[in-house]
């Protein structure tokens, strides 16, 4: 399934030989049956007839099984070179080609950005073992090296990121907004550096994300300066932009975008401030959202069936990037149609 710019998606067993009948002499020189001959006299006693003995087998020297084993190993080298002359660049051709993972990391989703060897992960979530699960997944083969890890989270979703900093496969570290008082863990690294409120990252020639990072004050007496994390990212590459949100709930906080895209709601049920919209997809996570939900929050006027895929948590579900837009995943793609008067169509 690819969406583009406009609305639309491509969517012998051989028997063996049966011993001879007894009664009926096989044909041919080498199988008459002895007898007396007509010139011998009659005789009362038969002579058995037995073959002479050829000569006995001879054992296979240790040159002749040297010989066998040599041909054996060198076809089975042949195969494997064969296999390796193929499968290898297939495999890199596929490793090269841009894309988009949607990690299932517990209460939200985590963001893998790829193409080739350049890899970068917005982390958020409370799931580190689910995350785990799902990143193998996206990368098997490849190892879990990451470029750069962006921290898009605070409080019991900052369990992911706080995990990954732990390893010894992430090169950089950066966070979204500045420090959250009251939903901060220590065990973050100290003095991380902040990205702008709208920076763009060039993942590759011609992959690009741009992440806009707003801090929404919320009243809380017993937390001066409390604030909610929201961040929407802009991944685009061709024809194909990807449009990820931390919390459904705040894309109205975001200014409107025209282009259609592939909208992705990392956490939170709210789809209301969600759609409708430009979008030609839409990706929740699942341990938030159920198909009921997507339908209740689909535009009632629409009268096409709407592409949707729920990302459960410890999976990952990759959406290929091409100059003519974004490929879904078909066997993750479930098409819905939104509630008529309160009745599924």
């Amino acid at each position: 399934m690819t969406l583009g710019p406009q609305p639309g998606w491509s969517d012998e067993t051989a028997q063996a030989d049966a011993p001879a009948d007894p009664a009926v002499p096989m044909r041919g020189w080498a199988s008459r049956p002895l007898g007396p001959s007509a010139e011998a006299p009659p005789n009362s006693h038969t002579m058995a007839v037995e073959p002479e003995p050829g000569p006995a087998p001879v054992a296979p020297s240790r040159l002749q099984t040297l010989s066998t084993t040599g041909w054996l190993l060198l076809g089975t080298v042949a195969v494997v070179l064969a296999v390796m002359t193929f499968a290898i660049p297939l495999w890199t051709s596929a490793r090269s080609t841009p894309r988009v993972v949607l990690l299932g990391s517990g209460s939200s989703l985590s963001v893998l950005i790829q193409s080739g060897d350049a890899r970068v992960v917005i982390a958020a979530g409370n799931d580190p073992a689910a995350f785990g699960r799902a990143f193998g997944q996206a990368t098997a083969l490849a190892g879990g090296r990451i470029d750069v890890l962006i921290i898009g989270a605070t409080g019991q979703d900052l369990a992911v990121p706080v995990d990954l900093t732990r390893g010894n496969d992430v090169r950089r570290v950066v966070r979204l907004g500045s420090p959250h008082p009251g939903r901060e863990t220590g065990d973050l690294p100290p003095g991380l550096p902040q990205i702008p409120p709208l920076a763009r990252i060039d993942v590759a020639p011609g992959l690009t994300a741009t992440i806009e990072t707003l801090e929404i004050p919320t009243p809380n007496p017993d937390l001066p300066g409390d604030f909610d994390l929201a961040w929407r990212a802009r991944i685009r590459y061709g024809a194909a932009m990807v449009l990820v949100l931390s919390d459904a709930k705040y894309a109205g906080e975001f200014a409107p975008l025209d282009a259609h895209a592939v909208l992705v709601a990392a956490s939170d049920d709210d789809l209301g401030a969600l759609l409708p919209g430009p979008a030609g997809a839409l990706i929740v996570n699942a341990e938030d959202v159920d198909g009921s939900e997507i339908r209740s929050g689909l535009p009632p006027l629409l009268t096409a069936e709407f592409p949707t895929i729920r990302v459960h948590s410890g999976t990952a579900v990759t959406l290929l990037l091409t100059d003519a837009g974004a490929e879904l995943p078909l066997d993750e793609v479930v098409l819905i149609r939104p509630m008529t008067e309160g009745v599924p169509t």
